[in-house]
């Protein structure tokens, strides 16, 4: 007998001692998939949180950037990781929202083989115009007959930019039409040079042409003005009420990880995204630090920008490219 509740006893002990154990994670490295080439917004933002995400779990954050087919390639890859909470994924508007409208269907299914874990950020998008282009601010584009009657040509570097004139259509009741490059260097030599008026493109990309006097920035299309452009209005603040487009991202692990090893990697993640040094230092590079959101709350948030953004992709009759 004695024997026995002795065995109960250790058996019990070890039980109980299970969930501690699964306190010890991370206990080893941990992968961060970037779907982007190094150097992107997404990629700089995500080094950015790794370096203090990294010195709070005690482990190394190695960043391996996987670009290609749009983001679906390091999708692919990211989803074939042991759900174990060692391999995460930079999703994105790209990724979860533009790419399950816009390319065939993939094996993989971005919403339900991935577990989102927190959002960090967005990158504002910019309208801007040459300076030959004789519109001061958003309002005045949006409000003058002739731009509104114009098909005026608007350049595009990348999905989310041709997504955003889209919206921008659809609100304004415009037909700009757009033109596509392959990068935002070629778009802007073309703005510049007077060849195309109108450019969408990431914060991070128009600053440098901003600073130099070679554009001239009318708005954003994000909701909230960027604390590096205070005095930049927004598209909804301009005339277009409701306009609200900004590439997001967010950090998934493989569907199956345990909830607690999701829970430890939010919390570590909200961690680093309260630090005010961490947020100055995404500002400065032109990514906006997300606000405070629960997991349940994050998968809220991604379900409802996949509709939206899916929703204009297949609006636009935009192709793969």
């Amino acid at each position: 007998m004695k024997t026995l509740l002795a065995a109960a006893t250790l058996l019990a002990a070890w039980t109980t001692a299970s969930p501690a154990m699964a306190s010890g994670y991370p206990d080893r490295e941990l992968k961060l998939i970037v779907p982007f080439a190094a150097g992107q917004a997404a990629d700089v933002g995500a080094r950015i949180i790794a370096s203090r995400l990294s010195k709070l779990l005690k482990q190394a954050i190695v960043i391996e950037n996987r670009p290609g087919a749009g983001g679906n390639l390091a999708l692919q890859i990211a989803a074939a990781a042991p759900a174990d909470g060692y391999t995460l994924f930079v999703g994105s508007s790209a990724t979860h929202g533009i790419n399950p409208a816009l390319y065939p269907p993939l094996r993989i299914d971005p919403l339900k083989d991935f577990t989102p874990v927190a959002y960090t950020g967005w990158t504002p998008i910019v309208l801007s115009v040459g300076n030959s282009v004789p519109y001061q601010t958003a309002r005045e584009l949006i409000s003058s007959p002739a731009a509104r009657s114009d098909r005026l040509q608007v350049a595009v570097a990348n999905p989310g930019a041709r997504v955003v004139l889209q919206q921008y259509n659809d609100l304004a009741k415009t037909q700009y039409q757009p033109i596509a490059y392959n990068a935002s260097g070629a778009a802007f030599m073309d703005v510049v040079g007077g060849r195309v008026p109108v450019i969408f493109d990431s914060l991070p990309g128009t600053l440098p042409l901003l600073r130099a006097g070679n554009v001239r920035a009318l708005a954003l299309t994000s909701a909230r003005r960027s604390v590096v452009l205070p005095d930049l209005p927004t598209l909804a603040e301009s005339g277009l009420p409701g306009f609200d487009l900004a590439p997001w991202n967010v950090y998934f692990v493989p569907k199956g990880t345990p909830d607690k090893v999701v829970q430890t990697l939010h919390d570590a993640i909200q961690t680093v995204l309260a630090d005010p040094g961490v947020q100055d230092t995404l500002r400065t590079a032109g990514y906006e630090p997300a606000p405070p959101m629960d997991v349940a709350a994050v998968a809220r948030f991604v379900a409802a920008e996949a509709q939206k953004w899916g929703g204009l992709v297949r609006r636009s009759g935009m192709k793969p490219e």
